[in-house]
C-alpha cells in the first residue's frame, strides 16, 4: 500500500479545514488489502439497546423543547422567527416517542 500527500488544486475529496489537501491511497497488493478487510470486526447494535438510545435522545430532545418555551428563548430560521406553538407540537411529539420507545422495553414478551 502506497499514501501520497499532495497540495494540487485537482481534490476529488477535500478532507479537513485545509481543502487544498488531498491524500491519495494505491493498493498494489490486493490480496493483502482482502485479507486485512476480513479482520475488520462490526458489532451490531440489539433492539434494546437500540430503542433505549433512541427513547433518551427523543426525550432529551422534548426537554430542550419544553425548556425553549419555559425560557422563552427565540428561535429564528433563515429570518423566520419560529413560534412557540411549533415547541409545544414538538414537545408533545418527540415526548411520545420517547415513552412509547422506552414503555416497549420494560414491556415483557
Amino acid at each position: 500500500m502506497h499514501v501520497a500527500s499532495s497540495s494540487h488544486q485537482e481534490c476529488p475529496l477535500s478532507l479537513g479545514p485545509r481543502p487544498n489537501r488531498c491524500i491519495t491511497v494505491t493498493i498494489d497488493e490486493p490480496f493483502v488489502f482482502m485479507v486485512q478487510a476480513k479482520a475488520i470486526r462490526v458489532y451490531a447494535m440489539d433492539q434494546k439497546t437500540f430503542t433505549l438510545i433512541a427513547g433518551v435522545i427523543f426525550a432529551v430532545v422534548a426537554l430542550l423543547h419544553l425548556l425553549r418555551v419555559y425560557m422563552a428563548w427565540p428561535v429564528m430560521i433563515g429570518g423566520w422567527t419560529v413560534p412557540m406553538w411549533v415547541s409545544w407540537i414538538a414537545f408533545v411529539v418527540a415526548g411520545g416517542l420517547s415513552y412509547f420507545g422506552l414503555r416497549h422495553l420494560t414491556q415483557r414478551r
